[in-house]
């Protein structure tokens, strides 16, 4: 075995690494060997490192979520152009492929691949070795692979000069031969070789700028489409909460006018129903005076017989009196009517396209609750910035305030931002008559300090308390509708974003 242990053996089963992982504390540890100490000691996905003990995280509840360690012996590639089994010695970084030493020659002589960087292909080991040994690598950070510049033309020659009309590396001969009176940047100057590094660098960080300036508008964007998901998603609830008054609505409705039809039916059944009852005794009284008269007829008694002749002759006289008409009644016809599509849809709802995000808070008020004290609706984001509608009666003039609070401090990318935004106080008897409030069309600049801004007189409170204007219900409940439009936005990197109207 190997003396350098910890380097080339798992501390667990003490033989070479098999798939290994390494901890966030260094150590490396096969697979295998992982998940099975993992599985006997983890708690609550928590476990001791076998070696230092320190506390680690199984992340996603997997050992193989775990990076994977390096210290497995490496195989050399084989050349991808001949495959002829050979290992490489250079890796072309265009089209990434691993090339032999006569496999790089053709390479470079194709005209498609002519320009391409190709590099030595250095084993991790001994790339490892060399940023150790390197007396000026201070800081830790493994360097790039070195970069030979061979001539194009002499592929076994380094490159001494850049030509710059044919963006090509060529040595002494092919100056003369090939490039004569082309303009040269000489690669063995090593003031050369550190302005050019110097201005590639100068250009990445520029670079890395605009990528994250990019980014703040990606950011930005996204916001402004889970914004427009998140109103139609409200507006389609909406839809569906309307859709069920309505259909609750007409059910009612239709549960009144079958009630209705009961009633009548009720009504005219019991016209007929009384006289069938007077009927229906006057007939089971005669049934009786047959029976009785049979009776008689059967005693042979001329007496009897007699006085039931009399008796059988009042009976009829007296329904002969009666006067029997049939009662008038009426019969119910349900007649249906058109339905019409627009006057559904004028009892659906208006849709409109608003210039941004819009949502409603209901608040609940007792008259105790309407003498200064602020009341806060629901929290709603506005491209990811929490936003909140306050209600107050103001002091001095006794009327109703409404305010936006837009908490842009917990936002740690925004300085400042503009928001133009409106404010509608809803009547809940007829929807025409809500009272509307706009804000200036400059906007309103909130900072990190969670200003707010709005109305300290949007509605008189006497007319707002009452009632009988359809403010305020029964219960003491009202709506606020606000839409909130971030006009303009301040970055921490003095980046502005504006969003203009079309």
């Amino acid at each position: 075995m190997a003396e350098n242990t910890d380097e080339i053996l798992c501390s667990i089963c003490l033989n070479d690494f098999k798939k290994p992982q390494i901890l966030d504390c260094e150590p490396s540890f096969c697979l295998i060997c992982l998940e099975d100490y993992i599985q006997k000691v983890t708690i609550d996905n928590h476990f001791p490192c076998p070696i230092c003990r320190r506390d680690i995280h199984l992340p996603d509840s997997e050992v193989s979520a775990f990076k994977t360690s390096y210290l497995e012996a490496e195989v050399v590639p084989e050349c991808d152009a001949c495959k002829g089994g050979i290992s490489c010695e250079f890796r072309c970084e265009n089209c990434h492929q691993y090339l032999c030493f006569t496999c790089r020659k053709v390479h470079d002589t194709l005209t498609v691949t002519s320009n391409h960087v190709v590099v030595e292909y250095i084993k991790s080991s001994e790339k490892e070795n060399r940023d150790n040994s390197d007396p000026d690598n201070l800081s830790g950070v493994n360097p790039e692979p070195q970069i030979k510049d061979f001539c194009s033309i002499h592929h076994d020659r380094i490159a001494d000069y850049y030509c710059k009309q044919c963006s090509v590396g060529v040595c002494c001969r092919c100056v003369v031969a090939n490039h004569n009176g082309h303009m040269f940047v000489d690669l063995l100057d090593e003031k050369i070789h550190g302005e050019t590094r110097e201005e590639l660098n100068a250009l990445k960080v520029a670079t890395e700028a605009q990528i994250k300036d990019l980014q703040h508008y990606s950011d930005s964007l996204k916001r402004i489409v889970t914004d427009i998901n998140q109103s139609s998603k409200v507006s389609c609830r909406n839809v569906d909460k309307q859709v069920k008054e309505l259909c609750s609505l007409v059910k009612r409705l239709g549960e009144d006018m079958k009630g209705k039809i009961q009633k009548s039916r009720q009504d005219q059944l019991k016209k007929c129903t009384e006289q069938l009852k007077e009927l229906e005794a006057m007939i089971d009284n005669l049934k009786a005076s047959v029976n009785y008269s049979e009776n008689i007829l059967a005693d042979d008694s001329t007496v009897q017989t007699l006085k039931r002749i009399s008796r059988v002759k009042k009976e009829n006289e007296d329904i002969s009196l009666e006067s029997f008409q049939l009662p008038h009644v009426t019969y119910t016809w349900f007649e249906e009517e058109i339905i019409e599509d627009r006057i559904l849809e004028d009892q659906l709802g208006v849709l409109e396209n608003l210039d941004g995000p819009t949502f409603r808070s209901s608040f609940t008020v007792g008259k105790q609750k309407m003498m200064g004290v602020d009341i806060y609706g629901d929290e709603y984001y506005i491209q990811g910035v929490p936003c909140r509608i306050n209600v107050v009666k103001e002091g001095k003039s006794g009327d109703l305030g409404i305010h936006l609070y837009v908490y842009i401090s917990e936002d740690t990318n925004i300085k400042s931002c503009k928001v133009k935004w409106s404010a509608k106080l809803v009547n809940q008897t007829n929807k025409q008559h809500s009272t509307v409030k706009k804000g200036s069309n400059q906007g309103c600049l909130y900072t990190d300090i969670d200003l707010s801004w709005g109305w300290n007189n949007f509605i008189k409170l006497k007319r707002f308390a009452d009632e009988r204007n359809g403010f305020v219900d029964k219960n003491g409940v009202f709506f606020i509708q606000v839409t909130v439009k971030m006009i303009e936005s301040e970055r921490f990197n003095n980046v502005i974003f504006k969003i203009t109207s079309s």
